[in-house]
């Protein structure tokens, strides 16, 4: 996306980068969603990205994290396909006297 910027959703930027500098750097932090690059400066951008602008004087490189497929990660020893995801599971009958 070029040329687009998101005022006031920076919360941390650097000097003296590259533009794949400023990728990688949004790509390894989790709290970032977009990263604005501009003559060696990167600006690091956090949700919810509102009130963006597109402007051909701004010269800008917006690089958009997007998530990769449509899946996540399970956790080592997880079988998904034999797991009851039902909320509400029966119990048996208990002694209202024990209680």
């Amino acid at each position: 996306m070029p040329n687009t910027d998101w005022p006031g959703s920076d919360y941390e930027y650097f000097h003296g980068q590259t533009d794949g500098w400023c990728r990688a750097a949004c790509l390894d932090d989790c709290l970032c969603a977009a990263a604005i690059y501009q003559n060696g400066t990167c600006w690091k951008k956090r949700t919810p990205l509102s009130n963006g602008r597109t402007d051909s004087i701004v010269q800008t490189t917006t690089l958009i994290k997007i998530r990769k497929g449509n899946s996540t990660l399970k956790p080592p020893g997880v079988d998904s396909e034999n797991k009851d995801n039902s909320t509400l599971k029966p119990s048996g009958k208990k002694d209202r006297s024990s209680l």
